[in-house]
């Protein structure tokens, strides 16, 4: 019998709770989404997970601990702060203080993880040579068929190619946030952390937007709405093979947000 650790979160609007198993195996290499990202391998000891970044350049991991995971006690730690664990699954472990780890190779849905906040963007250093870059890492990165193309999901250790990837194919170029004040009225006021699916289409917007768990405020169809509006002005480089348009659609994001309506 698994032992469960149950999770309660409480603000001013909002109680409720959340399951965690403390034998859940997070074990192995994992995504740290800040920005930019880091690579990131928890491995145990003593019935904690041991954080240790993996230089980007070298592939070798760092001597210094970043944080540790304790499962039995619900909480992260780094050595200047403590966190409660508000979701732990074998591909997305999420902090209360915003902390996202993510691993895509352990996606159920071969989904790639390609947006984990609201700004990040193709970095101007490759905006420049993006259509060269992707004229160059198409079949490496894609798997495409007649009229869409999916991210290839990329084997443990083979992190720092995902994110090359990912820099070059499903980060949008524009993160212009919509305001949406003639909207407020259909939300509550709170903290909300969503995980979504979603696609690309041809034309370079974001479509097919799909809440899977929200944690916070609001139900699934308030944060589908919300996310549907504040992500509408996102704007991607249209995606060109052999001259023709193509979509990207196995995609995930995890976004947090606060809406304070006074």
């Amino acid at each position: 019998m698994r032992t469960l650790v149950k999770v309660l979160l409480t603000s001013s609007l909002l109680s409720f709770q959340y399951a965690i198993s403390s034998e859940e195996n997070l074990e192995g290499n994992w995504i740290g989404a800040s920005n930019p990202e880091t690579i990131i391998n928890l491995s145990i000891k003593d019935n904690n997970f041991i954080a240790h970044e993996i230089d980007f350049s070298t592939n070798q991991m760092k001597d210094e601990v970043l944080f540790t995971v304790n499962l039995s006690k619900n909480q992260a730690q780094s050595s200047d702060a403590k966190s409660e664990l508000v979701l732990v699954e074998a591909d997305t472990v999420i902090g209360a203080d915003g902390r996202i780890l993510y691993r895509d190779y352990k996606n159920k849905n071969k989904k790639m993880m390609c947006m984990s906040d609201w700004s990040s963007q193709v970095p101007r250093s490759m905006l420049k040579r993006l259509n060269e870059l992707r004229r160059t890492a198409t079949k490496h990165c894609l798997k495409c068929n007649t009229d869409a193309c999916e991210m290839k999901v990329w084997a443990e250790g083979n992190e720092k190619e995902a994110l090359l990837c990912k820099r070059i194919f499903c980060q949008p170029i524009e993160t212009i946030r919509k305001n949406i004040f003639g909207e407020i009225d259909k939300f509550p006021s709170g903290k909300n952390t969503a995980l979504f699916h979603y696609s690309i289409n041809e034309d370079g917007e974001i479509k097919d937007i799909k809440v899977q768990e929200i944690i916070g405020s609001m139900n699934k169809k308030q944060a589908n709405l919300y996310l549907s509006l504040m992500l509408k002005s996102h704007k991607y480089k249209e995606l060109i093979i052999e001259n023709q348009k193509f979509g990207i659609t196995n995609l995930r994001g995890v976004i947090n947000w606060k809406l304070d309506k006074r």
